[in-house]
């Protein structure tokens, strides 16, 4: 019987998780690129439009994924109070997803969460399986403090919203971020 020859060519490339180098801060240079991903993913209702103004005004709180020097994904960690803050603005480009970046980037916050003395974390979210493979747990919209619901009562879905609160703190089991 011979034996089939197999070009290593053809396989099928599995994807593989995004490496931490290539999560960075953004800069003022990406928040065109972080608008139009957001821009995408909120036009198809799976989150918040965020005006460009206003990405401009919190540059500093968006972390970005660049692939070939290409803004692919971002982030934001955005602080509310001493002891909590909000996690948002997680997209991809639908081009790059299933590559692990959405987990790098959301990852990449913990450790600045950490930094500040922010001991929770929290995100709304319609993929509430997602959060939850990092550390995340489900929560009561009520166990959430007022200073949460600010931008929930600008939003065109308030009080009808069907996103999840999330919450988790940035230290798991006292052994340090998760990862």
């Amino acid at each position: 019987m011979a034996e089939a020859v197999v070009s290593l060519a053809s396989l099928p490339v599995e994807p593989k998780p995004a490496p931490q180098e290539l999560v960075r801060p953004a800069t003022i240079g990406d928040a065109r690129s972080i608008h139009d991903i957001i821009k995408h993913h909120a036009d198809h209702g799976e989150m918040l439009h965020r005006p460009l103004n206003i990405l401009f005004e919190n540059i500093r709180d968006f972390q970005v994924i660049a692939v070939n020097g290409t803004v692919v994904g971002c982030v934001a960690l955005h602080v509310l109070w001493e002891d909590l803050a909000e996690v948002r603005g997680l997209a991809v480009h639908p081009e790059h997803q299933g590559r692990g970046y959405g987990k790098a980037l959301v990852l990449s916050t913990i450790p600045e969460a950490i930094r500040l003395g922010i001991p929770t974390l929290f995100a709304w979210s319609y993929r509430p399986s997602f959060f939850r493979q990092l550390g995340f747990k489900v929560t009561d919209r009520e166990h959430l403090p007022p200073k949460v619901w600010s931008e929930c009562l600008r939003c065109s879905s308030y009080p009808t919203c069907g996103e999840t609160p999330l919450i988790r703190p940035t230290v798991l089991d006292g052994a340090g971020p998760a990862r």
